[in-house]
This record gives structure tokens, sequence and C-alpha cells, in this order.
């Protein structure tokens, strides 16, 4: 079974519900299609890769999916496949989050996670929940800007940034120039 991060199934779950206007295996066919069937690599792809054998092939279950059987990786032109992959979006799309987060999605997840001295446990699959929060909110010249709230910090930082920012004529100065980058880099540090 494939292994994904715990809140994304019933994040993207809960928002296909309240948000949404398809239905679950509407949404997920073409995935599952992608991972059964396979996808022709493009030359960024292969590149990345290429640059991550050598880390992939210390992990035998990565290297398994990543990179070919005699332990190369796979080049631009060729198609990588995840047949795991996508029985386990089969059965998210058949079953709902309890597929992932009761099933044996789970229990593979917890199974790979000990056997690597990690802590992770079928209850905390079990137990968790989705929490829809406010997002961060502010204006930047006009514009609102609505973020990603705490814990999450992407929202608040950009937020800080705009509002740094704001203080300065950066139109003026010119898109690209080395002055706006300059600005720019300082409110991001």
């Amino acid at each position: 079974m494939a292994v994904g991060v715990p809140g994304s199934v019933a994040g993207f779950e809960m928002a296909r519900e309240n948000y949404g206007t398809l239905y679950r295996q509407d949404l997920r066919t073409p995935a599952i299609a992608y991972a059964r069937d396979g996808f022709v690599l493009n030359q960024g792809d292969a590149a990345s890769f290429a640059g991550g054998a050598e880390r992939l092939a210390k992990d035998p279950a990565a290297a398994a999916v990543f990179l070919k059987k005699d332990g190369k990786p796979y080049g631009s032109g060729e198609k990588l496949a995840q047949p795991d992959l996508a029985a386990s979006l089969a059965s998210i799309s058949e079953n709902g989050p309890d597929a992932f987060y009761k099933g044996a999605i789970a229990d593979a997840i917890v199974k790979a996670s000990g056997a690597k001295g990690g802590i992770l446990a079928k209850a905390d699959f079990e137990q968790y929940a989705v929490r829809e929060l406010k997002p961060v909110t502010c204006s930047y010249r006009g514009y609102e800007i609505i973020s990603s709230p705490p814990p999450s910090s992407g929202g608040v930082i950009i937020c800080e940034i705009l509002n740094v920012l704001e203080g300065y004529p950066l139109s003026y100065l010119g898109a690209g120039s080395a002055e706006t980058v300059h600005i720019v880099v300082e409110a991001m540090r």
C-alpha cells in the first residue's frame, strides 16, 4: 500500500463535501489511471530521479517504486507506473477516508513507520479529525490577501512580508531591479 499525508485525505474529502460539486470517484479516476497505467516522464522528472537515485536506493521501498529493477533511475520518455498507489487511491475512492484512516493503508503506514524507528500508531490515524480554521487575512496595496491559518506559518509570514513591502515604492523602483530584489529579500529575511 502507498503512503500519504494523513491530513490530506480527510481534508480534501471535507473540502469536496462542503464546497465541491463533483463526486469523489470522478475526482480520483484520472489519478488512479495515471498511477495504474503510468505516465511518461519528461526531462525534468528524469533529472529529478537521476539526482536523487543514490538517496532513493538507500530505501528499498522507495527504490522499488522510483528506480528500475537494475537500480538505475527512469529516464526521459520512460513510463512510471505505481500500482500500489493506484490500489490505495481506488480504495479511498470507493470507501472514502475510512479506507485510509481505519484500514489496510493505515496499517501499512504504521508498519513502515515502526520498521524505520518511527512512532506512528494506528490510533493516530483513527483519531485524526479535520479542523476548518479561519484563514489569515491582510491587505496589500488595495488587495485582500487570504492565506493559510496556523499551524501553517505561511499566511502569517506572507502578511508580515507584505506589511514591510508596503512602505517601499516597488513600482517606482521597477520589477526585477536590483533595488527591488534587495528590498524583497530583506523583507523575507
